[in-house]
């Protein structure tokens, strides 16, 4: 797979934010159980992880934790530490505000 952009990555996460909203929007009215979505989602949300990694200079994570989705538990979102020191995280969250409870959790609970 052809690298991404960090624009194209985050476009990426963008979509993925509105299949959630979208699917979240949807349960209150029918119960949805599309396995094939949640494996996209998380796939997509895997692989997001890795080209932000991977699109950004030369740094490399040093560190990775995953965390469940409180909304649906079939959705993971990863968290990573760089070598610069700074921490990101592939949740909606963090894309909007550059900020969310994972990355807070890594650096106040686990030290990062």
């Amino acid at each position: 797979m052809p690298k991404m952009t960090r624009t194209e990555a985050e476009g990426l996460l963008f979509m993925i934010d509105n299949i959630q909203s979208a699917t979240t929007d949807h349960e209150r009215c029918i119960e949805v159980n599309d396995a094939r979505i949640i494996d996209l989602q998380n796939q997509l949300l895997e692989q997001f992880d890795e080209v932000v990694a991977d699109s950004i200079s030369t740094l490399k994570s040093v560190m990775k934790r995953s965390f469940v989705s409180r909304t649906n538990p079939d959705v993971t979102y990863f968290t990573s530490k760089l070598t610069d020191g700074s921490v990101i995280c592939t949740c909606p969250g963090f894309t909007y505000r550059e900020h969310c409870r994972h990355v807070d959790e890594c650096v106040n609970r686990s030290g990062w």
